[in-house]
């Protein structure tokens, strides 16, 4: 169970994409800290929290990855919208005995479907034809509320 991952993921885009590389980095220094000085009572509890950073880091660049992927018309992908991704893998390297399960974890998980039958492995989609659209449609998909659950 994930509780309050829609949280998580709308911070870690918040913080991926529009605080500067200095957060991320304090965020980083701590983490790395506390994997390395927690009491063994804790180890299990801050081993868990930084790999559901990690895995909320790497849902973003998923996200990232496609949204800035170039289309037939722009070759190249702009220094901007690159940026982020950089950040991602920023993460990734600092946290590098955590980040290669997570990434081979998400990578399982996105290719299951194909290997199930149950997906295509290219089903089309429309990319957004500029930066601004794209930067857009990630607020949209990071700033939403979460389902709240009624339990009756």
């Amino acid at each position: 169970s994930q509780s309050g991952t829609a949280l998580l993921d709308k911070f870690t885009h918040c913080l991926i994409v529009k605080c500067s590389a200095e957060m991320l980095d304090t965020l980083l220094t701590t983490l790395i800290k506390k994997i390395q000085n927690a009491p063994d009572a804790n180890k299990d509890e801050v081993k868990a929290t930084v790999q559901r950073f990690v895995r909320s880091v790497a849902r973003l660049f998923v996200v990232l990855s496609v949204e800035t992927s170039p289309n037939q018309n722009k070759k190249k992908v702009p220094a901007s919208a690159s940026q982020p991704l950089q950040r991602c893998k920023r993460v990734f390297q600092a946290l590098i005995h955590i980040s290669i399960e997570e990434l081979c974890e998400t990578a399982n998980s996105l290719l299951a479907p194909v290997r199930l039958g149950v997906a295509r492995p290219t089903a089309p989609f429309p990319l957004p034809s500029s930066t601004t659209d794209s930067l857009s449609a990630m607020d949209d998909i990071f700033n939403v509320d979460p389902v709240t659950r009624n339990d009756s």
